[in-house]
Protein backbone atom coordinates (compact mmCIF):
# COMPACT_ATOMS: atom_id res chain seq x y z
CA UNK A 1 0.00 0.00 0.00
CA UNK A 2 1.21 3.59 -0.75
CA UNK A 3 1.18 5.32 2.32
CA UNK A 4 0.99 8.62 0.51
CA UNK A 5 1.81 10.45 4.18
CA UNK A 6 3.70 13.74 3.56
CA UNK A 7 5.82 15.50 6.65
CA UNK A 8 3.23 17.95 8.61
CA UNK A 9 5.44 20.88 6.53
CA UNK A 10 4.66 19.76 3.35
CA UNK A 11 0.77 18.91 4.15
CA UNK A 12 0.63 22.45 5.84
CA UNK A 13 2.22 24.20 1.89
CA UNK A 14 -0.09 22.15 0.26
CA UNK A 15 -3.11 23.00 2.41
CA UNK A 16 -1.96 27.14 2.37
CA UNK A 17 -1.47 26.62 -1.75
CA UNK A 18 -4.70 24.93 -2.23
CA UNK A 19 -6.52 27.88 0.18
CA UNK A 20 -4.04 30.96 -1.16
CA UNK A 21 -4.88 30.08 -4.58
CA UNK A 22 -6.71 32.85 -6.33
CA UNK A 23 -8.63 30.63 -9.37
CA UNK A 24 -9.80 27.04 -10.34
CA UNK A 25 -6.43 26.39 -12.20
CA UNK A 26 -4.30 27.70 -9.45
CA UNK A 27 -5.99 25.57 -7.30
CA UNK A 28 -6.04 22.54 -8.72
CA UNK A 29 -2.50 22.44 -10.65
CA UNK A 30 -1.19 23.07 -6.40
CA UNK A 31 -3.47 19.65 -6.24
CA UNK A 32 -1.38 17.99 -9.13
CA UNK A 33 1.89 19.13 -8.39
CA UNK A 34 1.50 17.05 -4.53
CA UNK A 35 0.15 14.21 -6.86
CA UNK A 36 3.18 14.50 -9.10
CA UNK A 37 5.24 13.29 -6.35
CA UNK A 38 3.16 10.34 -5.31
CA UNK A 39 1.59 9.10 -8.73
CA UNK A 40 3.19 9.93 -11.99
CA UNK A 41 -0.24 9.61 -14.00
CA UNK A 42 -3.09 11.65 -12.21
CA UNK A 43 -5.32 14.50 -13.57
CA UNK A 44 -7.49 16.98 -12.24
CA UNK A 45 -10.88 17.95 -14.05
CA UNK A 46 -12.74 21.17 -12.85
CA UNK A 47 -16.06 21.67 -14.20
CA UNK A 48 -17.50 24.99 -14.35
CA UNK A 49 -21.31 24.63 -13.86
CA UNK A 50 -21.97 28.36 -15.65
CA UNK A 51 -20.88 27.17 -19.52
CA UNK A 52 -20.62 23.51 -18.75
CA UNK A 53 -17.38 22.88 -19.52
CA UNK A 54 -14.45 20.53 -18.19
CA UNK A 55 -10.69 21.68 -17.45
CA UNK A 56 -8.20 19.47 -17.15
CA UNK A 57 -4.99 19.87 -15.10
CA UNK A 58 -2.66 16.54 -15.34
CA UNK A 59 0.35 16.39 -13.63
CA UNK A 60 4.19 16.91 -15.02
CA UNK A 61 4.83 15.00 -18.00
CA UNK A 62 1.59 12.82 -18.03
CA UNK A 63 -0.57 13.05 -21.28
CA UNK A 64 -4.00 12.14 -20.27
CA UNK A 65 -5.13 9.30 -22.73
CA UNK A 66 -7.98 10.05 -25.02
CA UNK A 67 -10.02 7.42 -23.69
CA UNK A 68 -10.10 9.35 -19.97
CA UNK A 69 -10.21 12.92 -21.67
CA UNK A 70 -13.13 11.94 -23.49
CA UNK A 71 -14.78 10.80 -20.83
CA UNK A 72 -13.65 13.61 -18.00
CA UNK A 73 -15.20 16.16 -20.98
CA UNK A 74 -18.47 14.64 -21.76
CA UNK A 75 -21.48 15.83 -20.63
CA UNK A 76 -22.87 12.21 -19.61
CA UNK A 77 -19.57 11.69 -17.24
CA UNK A 78 -19.99 15.18 -15.11
CA UNK A 79 -23.91 14.65 -15.15
CA UNK A 80 -23.30 11.11 -13.70
CA UNK A 81 -21.20 12.93 -11.51
CA UNK A 82 -23.46 14.64 -9.56
CA UNK A 83 -24.88 11.64 -8.26
CA UNK A 84 -21.42 10.45 -6.89
CA UNK A 85 -21.20 10.01 -2.86
CA UNK A 86 -17.41 8.29 -2.30
CA UNK A 87 -15.07 7.53 -4.91
CA UNK A 88 -15.03 4.16 -6.92
CA UNK A 89 -12.14 2.15 -8.64
CA UNK A 90 -12.22 1.70 -12.47
CA UNK A 91 -10.90 -2.13 -13.05
CA UNK A 92 -11.31 -4.47 -16.26
CA UNK A 93 -14.10 -6.51 -13.77
CA UNK A 94 -16.32 -3.15 -12.58
CA UNK A 95 -15.49 -0.53 -15.07
CA UNK A 96 -16.80 3.08 -14.25
CA UNK A 97 -20.22 3.37 -16.51
CA UNK A 98 -18.89 5.18 -20.32
CA UNK A 99 -15.81 5.24 -19.65
CA UNK A 100 -13.28 2.56 -22.24
CA UNK A 101 -10.26 3.09 -20.75
CA UNK A 102 -8.19 -0.27 -19.88
CA UNK A 103 -6.38 1.15 -17.46
CA UNK A 104 -6.98 0.74 -13.49
CA UNK A 105 -7.77 3.71 -11.96
CA UNK A 106 -8.63 5.37 -8.77
CA UNK A 107 -12.04 7.73 -9.19
CA UNK A 108 -11.99 10.91 -6.45
CA UNK A 109 -15.15 13.44 -6.56
CA UNK A 110 -15.14 16.88 -5.44
CA UNK A 111 -18.20 17.68 -3.76
CA UNK A 112 -19.34 20.46 -2.06
CA UNK A 113 -22.70 21.33 -0.29
CA UNK A 114 -24.42 18.98 -2.39
CA UNK A 115 -23.00 19.45 -5.96
CA UNK A 116 -19.85 17.76 -7.24
CA UNK A 117 -17.34 20.04 -8.96
CA UNK A 118 -14.73 18.36 -10.49
CA UNK A 119 -12.76 15.01 -10.38
CA UNK A 120 -9.46 13.52 -9.78
CA UNK A 121 -8.17 10.38 -11.48
CA UNK A 122 -5.10 8.64 -9.97
CA UNK A 123 -3.74 5.53 -11.92
CA UNK A 124 -3.13 2.89 -8.99
CA UNK A 125 -4.55 -0.18 -8.40
CA UNK A 126 -7.00 -1.39 -5.44
CA UNK A 127 -6.39 -2.00 -1.85
CA UNK A 128 -2.42 -0.22 -3.36
CA UNK A 129 -3.68 3.42 -1.76
CA UNK A 130 -4.12 4.63 1.41
CA UNK A 131 -7.09 7.06 0.73
CA UNK A 132 -7.04 9.43 3.86
CA UNK A 133 -4.49 12.23 2.54
CA UNK A 134 -6.20 12.24 -1.03
CA UNK A 135 -9.60 12.31 0.26
CA UNK A 136 -9.01 15.59 2.84
CA UNK A 137 -6.81 17.21 -0.45
CA UNK A 138 -10.14 16.76 -2.47
CA UNK A 139 -12.29 17.91 0.21
CA UNK A 140 -9.83 20.78 0.40
CA UNK A 141 -9.89 21.65 -3.43
CA UNK A 142 -13.79 21.26 -3.63
CA UNK A 143 -14.14 23.86 -0.57
CA UNK A 144 -11.52 26.47 -2.29
CA UNK A 145 -13.58 26.08 -5.76
CA UNK A 146 -17.04 26.50 -3.98
CA UNK A 147 -15.34 29.67 -2.44
CA UNK A 148 -13.87 30.66 -6.12
CA UNK A 149 -16.79 30.56 -7.43
CA UNK A 150 -18.58 32.42 -5.07
CA UNK A 151 -16.43 35.14 -4.51
CA UNK A 152 -15.81 35.32 -8.39
CA UNK A 153 -19.38 35.40 -9.37
CA UNK A 154 -19.82 38.11 -6.58
CA UNK A 155 -17.19 40.36 -8.41
CA UNK A 156 -18.35 40.05 -11.81
CA UNK A 157 -21.91 40.85 -10.30
CA UNK A 158 -20.53 44.08 -8.71
CA UNK A 159 -18.57 44.73 -12.19
CA UNK A 160 -21.81 43.92 -14.11
CA UNK A 161 -24.15 46.50 -11.98
CA UNK A 162 -21.25 49.21 -12.46
CA UNK A 163 -21.53 48.87 -16.12
CA UNK A 164 -25.25 48.63 -16.10
CA UNK A 165 -25.19 51.62 -13.90
CA UNK A 166 -22.94 53.94 -15.56
CA UNK A 167 -24.84 53.06 -19.36
CA UNK A 168 -28.31 54.32 -17.43
CA UNK A 169 -26.34 57.50 -16.05
CA UNK A 170 -25.30 58.25 -19.46
CA UNK A 171 -28.84 57.97 -21.17
CA UNK A 172 -31.32 61.26 -21.72
CA UNK A 173 -35.08 60.54 -21.83
CA UNK A 174 -37.03 57.40 -20.98
CA UNK A 175 -36.53 55.71 -24.78
CA UNK A 176 -32.63 55.88 -24.52
CA UNK A 177 -32.93 54.25 -21.17
CA UNK A 178 -35.26 51.30 -21.96
CA UNK A 179 -33.22 50.87 -24.92
CA UNK A 180 -30.13 50.44 -22.80
CA UNK A 181 -32.31 48.40 -20.27
CA UNK A 182 -32.74 45.92 -23.34
CA UNK A 183 -29.04 45.38 -24.56
CA UNK A 184 -27.53 45.11 -20.79
CA UNK A 185 -30.57 42.26 -19.81
CA UNK A 186 -29.95 40.40 -22.81
CA UNK A 187 -25.57 40.42 -21.84
CA UNK A 188 -26.69 39.99 -17.54
CA UNK A 189 -29.14 36.91 -18.03
CA UNK A 190 -29.05 33.92 -19.49
CA UNK A 191 -33.39 34.21 -20.10
CA UNK A 192 -35.45 33.21 -22.67
CA UNK A 193 -37.66 36.23 -22.01
CA UNK A 194 -37.65 39.60 -19.65
CA UNK A 195 -40.02 42.25 -19.78
CA UNK A 196 -40.27 45.85 -17.55
CA UNK A 197 -43.53 46.63 -16.57
CA UNK A 198 -45.27 49.92 -15.22
CA UNK A 199 -48.14 50.68 -13.07
CA UNK A 200 -50.59 53.09 -13.41
CA UNK A 201 -52.91 52.52 -10.18
CA UNK A 202 -55.25 54.75 -11.54
CA UNK A 203 -56.13 52.86 -13.96
CA UNK A 204 -55.24 49.89 -12.92
CA UNK A 205 -52.87 49.06 -16.21
CA UNK A 206 -49.19 47.60 -16.72
CA UNK A 207 -47.68 49.33 -19.98
CA UNK A 208 -44.90 47.45 -21.21
CA UNK A 209 -41.91 49.77 -22.51
CA UNK A 210 -39.65 46.38 -23.11
CA UNK A 211 -40.69 42.97 -23.84
CA UNK A 212 -38.00 40.54 -25.21
CA UNK A 213 -39.76 37.51 -26.52
CA UNK A 214 -36.80 34.43 -27.60
CA UNK A 215 -34.31 37.54 -28.23
CA UNK A 216 -36.82 39.44 -30.11
CA UNK A 217 -38.20 42.93 -29.13
CA UNK A 218 -41.90 43.02 -29.21
CA UNK A 219 -45.12 45.20 -28.57
CA UNK A 220 -47.22 44.18 -25.99
CA UNK A 221 -50.86 46.59 -24.93
CA UNK A 222 -51.20 47.99 -21.85
CA UNK A 223 -52.80 45.10 -19.77
CA UNK A 224 -54.91 45.26 -16.39
CA UNK A 225 -52.63 43.98 -14.02
CA UNK A 226 -53.04 39.95 -13.74
CA UNK A 227 -50.74 37.07 -13.23
CA UNK A 228 -47.12 36.53 -11.78
CA UNK A 229 -46.87 40.41 -12.15
CA UNK A 230 -49.97 41.16 -10.00
CA UNK A 231 -48.28 38.89 -7.23
CA UNK A 232 -45.26 41.31 -7.39
CA UNK A 233 -47.24 44.46 -7.70
CA UNK A 234 -49.28 43.44 -4.87
CA UNK A 235 -47.04 42.11 -2.32
CA UNK A 236 -44.45 44.63 -3.25
CA UNK A 237 -41.51 41.82 -2.84
CA UNK A 238 -39.23 39.96 -5.33
CA UNK A 239 -40.97 36.33 -6.14
CA UNK A 240 -39.52 33.78 -7.87
CA UNK A 241 -41.42 30.51 -8.85
CA UNK A 242 -39.20 27.86 -10.22
CA UNK A 243 -41.68 26.33 -12.09
CA UNK A 244 -44.69 28.51 -12.89
CA UNK A 245 -46.85 25.26 -14.57
CA UNK A 246 -47.03 23.64 -11.31
CA UNK A 247 -46.89 26.38 -9.07
CA UNK A 248 -50.44 27.36 -9.42
CA UNK A 249 -51.65 26.81 -5.53
CA UNK A 250 -49.02 29.56 -4.60
CA UNK A 251 -49.65 31.65 -7.58
CA UNK A 252 -53.53 31.60 -5.97
CA UNK A 253 -52.18 32.94 -2.40
CA UNK A 254 -51.57 35.69 -3.90
CA UNK A 255 -54.70 36.39 -5.12
CA UNK A 256 -53.87 35.35 -8.28
CA UNK A 257 -53.81 33.26 -11.77
CA UNK A 258 -51.30 32.17 -14.62
CA UNK A 259 -53.39 34.18 -18.09
CA UNK A 260 -51.94 33.79 -21.17
CA UNK A 261 -51.71 37.91 -22.43
CA UNK A 262 -48.97 38.68 -19.69
CA UNK A 263 -45.59 38.31 -21.11
CA UNK A 264 -43.53 34.87 -20.25
CA UNK A 265 -46.62 33.52 -18.87
CA UNK A 266 -46.17 30.33 -20.63
CA UNK A 267 -42.16 29.87 -19.03
CA UNK A 268 -41.70 28.15 -16.37
CA UNK A 269 -38.54 29.60 -14.53
CA UNK A 270 -40.10 33.34 -13.68
CA UNK A 271 -38.65 35.83 -11.68
CA UNK A 272 -39.79 39.22 -10.91
CA UNK A 273 -39.11 42.42 -8.81
CA UNK A 274 -40.47 45.34 -8.07
CA UNK A 275 -40.04 48.79 -9.23
CA UNK A 276 -40.20 51.60 -6.29
CA UNK A 277 -40.20 55.60 -6.22
CA UNK A 278 -38.52 57.65 -3.74
CA UNK A 279 -41.80 57.65 -1.30
CA UNK A 280 -41.23 53.97 -1.52
CA UNK A 281 -44.69 53.03 -4.08
CA UNK A 282 -44.17 50.38 -6.01
CA UNK A 283 -44.54 51.70 -9.77
CA UNK A 284 -44.01 48.12 -11.45
CA UNK A 285 -41.43 45.23 -11.86
CA UNK A 286 -38.81 43.94 -14.22
CA UNK A 287 -39.01 39.95 -14.65
CA UNK A 288 -36.94 37.41 -16.36
CA UNK A 289 -38.33 33.86 -17.85
CA UNK A 290 -36.88 30.78 -18.93
CA UNK A 291 -38.02 28.01 -20.68
CA UNK A 292 -35.73 25.67 -18.13
CA UNK A 293 -37.57 25.31 -14.58
CA UNK A 294 -35.22 25.86 -11.61
CA UNK A 295 -32.85 27.98 -13.72
CA UNK A 296 -32.17 31.01 -12.06
CA UNK A 297 -29.81 31.30 -9.17
CA UNK A 298 -29.44 33.30 -5.74
CA UNK A 299 -26.92 35.65 -7.43
CA UNK A 300 -29.81 36.20 -10.62
CA UNK A 301 -32.57 37.48 -8.04
CA UNK A 302 -29.92 39.72 -6.06
CA UNK A 303 -28.84 41.06 -9.74
CA UNK A 304 -32.25 41.90 -10.94
CA UNK A 305 -33.00 43.50 -7.42
CA UNK A 306 -29.73 46.00 -7.61
CA UNK A 307 -30.69 46.43 -10.87
CA UNK A 308 -34.35 47.61 -10.05
CA UNK A 309 -32.99 49.84 -7.77
CA UNK A 310 -30.76 51.13 -10.47
CA UNK A 311 -33.56 51.21 -12.72
CA UNK A 312 -36.28 52.75 -10.27
CA UNK A 313 -34.01 55.71 -9.28
CA UNK A 314 -33.13 56.58 -12.99
CA UNK A 315 -36.79 56.98 -14.07
CA UNK A 316 -37.62 58.81 -10.90
CA UNK A 317 -34.37 61.24 -11.83
CA UNK A 318 -36.05 61.39 -14.83
CA UNK A 319 -39.61 62.07 -13.94
CA UNK A 320 -38.13 64.81 -11.79
CA UNK A 321 -35.74 66.28 -14.28
CA UNK A 322 -38.78 66.41 -16.66
CA UNK A 323 -41.00 68.06 -13.83
CA UNK A 324 -38.53 70.39 -13.08
CA UNK A 325 -38.25 71.57 -16.65
CA UNK A 326 -42.01 71.41 -17.00
CA UNK A 327 -42.28 73.89 -14.22
CA UNK A 328 -39.48 75.96 -15.76
CA UNK A 329 -41.66 75.78 -19.05
CA UNK A 330 -44.39 76.83 -17.23
CA UNK A 331 -42.99 79.72 -15.26
CA UNK A 332 -41.25 81.31 -18.86
CA UNK A 333 -44.57 80.97 -20.47
CA UNK A 334 -46.16 82.97 -17.49
CA UNK A 335 -43.41 85.35 -18.11
CA UNK A 336 -44.37 85.90 -21.76
CA UNK A 337 -48.25 85.67 -21.07
CA UNK A 338 -47.70 88.73 -18.55
CA UNK A 339 -45.55 90.66 -21.24
CA UNK A 340 -48.06 90.22 -23.62
CA UNK A 341 -51.18 91.18 -21.50
CA UNK A 342 -49.24 94.52 -20.77
CA UNK A 343 -47.64 95.36 -23.73
CA UNK A 344 -51.31 96.74 -25.60
CA UNK A 345 -54.49 97.41 -24.43
CA UNK A 346 -55.61 95.97 -27.78
CA UNK A 347 -57.63 93.34 -26.43
CA UNK A 348 -58.01 91.06 -29.90
CA UNK A 349 -54.09 91.26 -29.85
CA UNK A 350 -53.61 90.04 -26.44
CA UNK A 351 -55.90 87.01 -26.51
CA UNK A 352 -54.28 85.82 -30.17
CA UNK A 353 -50.62 86.20 -28.66
CA UNK A 354 -51.50 84.16 -25.40
CA UNK A 355 -52.76 81.12 -27.79
CA UNK A 356 -49.28 80.88 -29.27
CA UNK A 357 -47.26 80.29 -25.97
CA UNK A 358 -49.74 78.21 -24.49
CA UNK A 359 -49.35 76.25 -27.61
CA UNK A 360 -45.56 75.47 -26.35
CA UNK A 361 -46.92 74.28 -22.54
CA UNK A 362 -50.29 71.88 -23.77
CA UNK A 363 -49.83 70.16 -27.99
CA UNK A 364 -53.04 71.01 -29.08
CA UNK A 365 -54.22 70.89 -32.36
CA UNK A 366 -57.28 73.48 -32.27
CA UNK A 367 -57.05 76.16 -29.40
CA UNK A 368 -60.26 78.76 -29.03
CA UNK A 369 -60.55 81.62 -26.38
CA UNK A 370 -64.57 82.27 -26.11
CA UNK A 371 -66.16 84.86 -24.33
CA UNK A 372 -69.63 85.07 -23.27
CA UNK A 373 -71.78 86.61 -25.01
CA UNK A 374 -74.63 88.78 -23.13
CA UNK A 375 -77.85 86.86 -23.73
CA UNK A 376 -80.69 85.52 -21.54
CA UNK A 377 -79.79 81.79 -21.52
CA UNK A 378 -76.28 82.43 -20.41
CA UNK A 379 -74.62 79.68 -23.01
CA UNK A 380 -73.67 81.24 -26.03
CA UNK A 381 -70.24 82.13 -26.76
CA UNK A 382 -68.29 84.44 -28.62
CA UNK A 383 -64.46 83.58 -30.00
CA UNK A 384 -62.42 86.11 -29.26
CA UNK A 385 -59.55 83.95 -31.27
CA UNK A 386 -58.29 80.79 -32.50
CA UNK A 387 -55.33 79.04 -33.86
CA UNK A 388 -54.88 75.26 -34.86
CA UNK A 389 -56.36 72.78 -37.06
CA UNK A 390 -59.60 74.21 -38.34
CA UNK A 391 -60.00 77.15 -36.10
CA UNK A 392 -62.88 78.95 -35.16
CA UNK A 393 -64.01 82.73 -36.93
CA UNK A 394 -63.37 85.16 -35.10
CA UNK A 395 -66.83 86.97 -33.50
CA UNK A 396 -68.36 83.41 -34.85
CA UNK A 397 -71.06 82.80 -31.87
CA UNK A 398 -71.29 79.06 -30.40
CA UNK A 399 -74.27 77.73 -28.64
CA UNK A 400 -73.27 75.32 -25.41
CA UNK A 401 -75.48 72.61 -25.25
CA UNK A 402 -76.76 72.02 -21.89
CA UNK A 403 -74.65 68.85 -21.35
CA UNK A 404 -71.60 69.72 -23.33
CA UNK A 405 -68.05 69.79 -21.29
CA UNK A 406 -68.07 73.88 -21.81
CA UNK A 407 -71.49 74.50 -20.34
CA UNK A 408 -69.87 72.24 -17.44
CA UNK A 409 -66.89 74.77 -17.44
CA UNK A 410 -69.08 77.99 -17.61
CA UNK A 411 -71.25 77.19 -14.46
Amino acid sequence: MTALNPSLTTLQLIINTINQAESPGEAAQALTEWLGSAFQQSVVAILNLENAEVQLYPTPGFTVPDELQGWMQSADAWLNWQEWTAPRWHTPNEPVPYLSSNDEGLLLPLPYAGTVRGMIWVAARPQMVDLTIPLLLAGLLAARLDHLKTTIGWNMLVDKLNDFSRALVQKEGLQDIWDAVENRITELFDATSFFVGLYEPGSGLLTFPVVINDGYLVTVDPLPLQGASKAVITQGSPLYFRNLMVEQDRLRAYNTELTPDEPGSGLPSWLGVPLRNRNNEVTGLISVQSELPQHFSDSDLALLMLIALQISQTVENQRLLGAEQNRRKIASTLIEVSQVVSSTLDQDAVLDRILEPLNRLIQYDRASIMLPTVAPEGNRMTVAASQGVQPHAHGQEILLPDDSPGREVIL
